[in-house]
């Protein structure tokens, strides 16, 4: 591994003080209440605020597009993802992730619209760092950003986008997902298939499965596969995941992963093989979340030679469900 005395030292500061911020956070404040609201829970003040805006806006969406006044409950939602990606060679990458969902109830749930930054990227099949297709400079220039209307046929377990990517010029969008999910004995099996066209990217078909089983009550097992083909390469890229959930509590959960990533046609070559601790842990309420990532990559372009990386982020969430301390699965 290329890591050397130094490199490794600021990963462990690094690592240290994300723990002891995690620590902070998470515990309880000890000023006094002011209307309510400890002084030094001001953030729960500003996310308050965030999350009604969220929730107008969304009433108001839905009024528009159903002709009727919104009196029931309102689901949509805004993450906010932030953080950055240190190697082993001193390199980082900061990163800046968005996904917002506003559901329309009074169209009768059948009408949504959702906004997404790294949209450009055509399948998940060939990430390596899943944090990173997103960075601050692709953020700031508005070319990863993409809006669109999304039609659900329940009956059909589908979802229809129509949309538009930022970019100069727009690039316009459609894409079809059909979800199928089935039990058999004590495995939750799920498919989607999906079909995709970009004025810009072309056309792509993609098919994933994934199977889960639990082992304990707080142990669950999995694996999935998935593969996609994109015309404008004429290729296929694959990807198998070997997993393990461990759910410590509500707060706190960890992921083991093993991953392969494959691509090719006829034939599909190895690219690259890696394997990731992901612990995932509610530092505040239920919308403030964060995730420590340790990761080991072998890829073929670097002779499968072993890299390291840490990856630290930060999740917020806006919207009606947040604004209760309960905790949502």
């Amino acid at each position: 591994m290329k890591c050397n005395a130094k490199t490794f030292s600021a990963l462990t500061c690094v690592s240290l003080y994300v723990l002891a911020l995690f620590a902070f956070i998470s515990m309880p404040a000890w000023s006094a209440d002011v209307e309510g609201v400890n002084e030094l829970e001001w953030w729960a003040v500003s996310h308050k605020n965030a999350s009604q805006t969220v929730s107008k806006w969304s009433n108001g969406l839905d009024a528009f597009f159903s002709g009727e006044s919104s009196t029931l409950p309102n689901q949509s939602f805004v993450s906010l993802e932030m953080g950055g990606v240190f190697t082993d060679t001193g390199n980082s990458s900061p990163f800046l992730g968005l996904h917002m969902g506003v559901r329309l109830p009074n169209t009768k749930d059948r009408l949504r619209l959702v906004i997404d930054s790294d949209a450009n990227e055509l399948t998940e099949n060939n990430k390596i760092q899943e944090a990173t297709s997103s960075t601050f400079e692709k953020e700031a220039l508005g070319e990863t950003f993409s809006a669109a209307i999304r039609y659900v046929k329940t009956e059909w377990n589908a979802n229809f986008d129509a949309g538009i990517l930022v970019d100069f010029p727009l690039d316009p969008f459609v894409r079809v997902r059909f979800t199928q999910d089935r039990r058999y004995s004590s495995w939750s099996i799920r498919l989607r298939e999906s079909i995709f066209s970009y004025y810009s990217q072309g056309f792509g078909i993609s098919f994933t499965s994934e199977a889960t089983t639990p082992l304990t009550n707080n142990l669950v097992f999995g694996t999935s596969f998935g593969s996609t083909w994109l015309n404008r390469e004429e290729t296929y890229y694959y990807r198998e995941n070997v997993f393990l959930n461990h759910s410590i509590n509500d707060h706190n959960k960890i992921r083991y992963q093993f991953s392969v990533l494959q691509s090719g046609d006829p034939a599909p070559d190895l690219d690259t093989y890696l394997y990731s601790i992901n612990y995932k842990r509610v530092l505040y309420r239920n919308w403030l979340i964060g995730q420590v990532t340790p990761q080991m990559t072998h890829e073929s372009d670097n002779d499968f030679d072993p890299e390291f990386s840490l990856t630290l982020s930060l999740e917020i969430l806006l919207g009606e469900d947040y604004l209760s301390s309960s905790i949502r699965h």
